[in-house]
């Protein structure tokens, strides 16, 4: 998150810059903060994400090769594994059209 910027403009830039897309952001699924990891240095973190149901108005789907090393759609019943807990709780969320979760 940039400084001065609002939830809905970081999920904006951050989705075009990894993604190409630009997106109008529908509505906040969730916000996710009992989740913690470890980094291959041993640091260990606690992690807040909100997680937003978005729709891409334009733009071409191009991984960033740095933060994103590869772009995917799938069949909702053919999603793979995903990152971490976390994601997968939002999707679920997501999946049973839940709005407003706080975890």
């Amino acid at each position: 998150m940039e400084l001065g910027e609002s939830l809905e403009e970081t999920a904006k830039r951050e989705i075009l810059e990894e993604t190409g897309l630009n997106v109008k952001v529908e509505h906040l699924i969730g916000v996710y903060s009992k989740y913690s990891g470890e980094f291959p240095n041993g640091d260990k973190a606690q992690t807040i994400t909100h997680f937003f149901q978005c729709k891409p108005i334009d733009g071409e789907l191009n991984a960033d090769g740095i933060e994103t090393l590869e772009l995917k759609y799938f069949p909702l019943n053919q999603i793979p594994k995903l990152f971490t807990k976390q994601h997968e709780d939002a999707l679920e969320d997501w999946l049973s059209k839940r709005k407003g979760v706080f975890k």
